[in-house]
């Protein structure tokens, strides 16, 4: 009977409790979170606002950048609350076309994701209100998995704003560059994909390249 090495096992393990990476990054405005995306409406599930707050003008219009990190087919969806973020609902599939709730108060909609990965810098003109716990939000709508229920169709992004007439404007520092991620090109039936650090290829690969060490030195593996 074949026994793999306990350093493999332990290796192994270390790379399937590794998190998947980012799908989409929001750049600007601030992100909320960062690259944590799948639970709405912000990813994070039960997410609270945090201090990276950037303060604008009302009715100003401002440059929401993104990046797509791993490509999917759909749109993107950029939407306002002004009080928070619990009326940031996702749209809703009713058989024929994704429909936003009512009470979603959309910037701009269905801006496109064409095949390949996606940078996207799109205009968007605030409300004419001031607000002190206001939301952005960044929507990526899926279109790669159906039957569309929902739960596993969209990824999340938010930025914590400030509306204000007379405070100083500007965000928070840049966030640090994120690890490096060799991607895999499996795919599960949520429509998400794995993706791991390269520095976990490193661990699951040393066991080998010692046992091959010492046959070669004329050593038996342990």
């Amino acid at each position: 009977m074949l026994r793999r090495p306990k350093s493999l096992l332990v290796a192994s393990a270390l790379l399937l409790a590794l998190p998947a990476a980012a799908h989409v990054r929001l750049e600007s405005p601030a992100s909320r979170y960062g690259d944590a995306m799948k639970v709405g409406p912000c990813g994070l599930s039960g997410g609270l606002r945090t201090n990276r707050v950037t303060t604008v003008r009302p009715g100003q219009v401002v440059t929401v950048v993104f990046d797509e990190i791993i490509d999917h087919p759909g749109y993107f969806r950029i939407a306002f609350d002004p009080a928070g973020d619990a009326a940031l609902g996702p749209p809703i599939w009713n058989g024929a076309a994704f429909l936003n709730p009512a009470s979603v108060e959309v910037l701009v909609d269905h801006i496109a994701n064409p095949s390949g990965l996606t940078h996207g810098e799109v205009p968007v003109t605030l409300p004419d209100i001031e607000c002190d716990g206001c939301t952005l939000q960044l929507i990526q709508v899926m279109t790669d998995k159906p039957p569309f229920d929902g739960a596993d169709d969209f990824y999340y992004q938010c930025a914590d704003l400030r509306l204000s007439r007379t405070a100083t404007l500007g965000g928070p520092p840049p966030a640090p560059p994120p690890p490096t991620t060799a991607q895999s090109t499996t795919s599960g039936a949520s429509g998400g994909c794995a993706s791991v650090p390269a520095a976990a290829w490193m661990l699951l690969l040393l066991p080998g390249w010692i046992a091959l060490r010492r046959l070669r030195a004329g050593g038996a593996p342990r």
